[in-house]
């Protein structure tokens, strides 16, 4: 079973080329480009590892990590 990661990056490209080469080592990757949209149903699963920006639109990335 692959570790998932969840990638929390408001930066589409940033966000696409990382997801893109975490997938190719065989990582179970979910990406969302804002703080509360996505998250929910992925933690839901229980993430291995959460990647996030430290600012993000309308709160900081470490909050985010702090509420989940």
């Amino acid at each position: 079973m692959a570790h998932r990661i969840l990638i929390i990056e408001d930066e589409d490209a940033l966000r696409e080329s990382l997801k893109r080469v975490l997938l190719k080592e065989g990582y179970d990757v979910q990406g969302c480009g804002q703080r509360g949209r996505g998250i929910a149903p992925y933690c839901r699963k229980m993430c291995d590892l959460i990647i996030t920006d430290i600012i993000l639109p309308g709160q900081a990335g470490w909050k985010c990590l702090k509420k989940m």
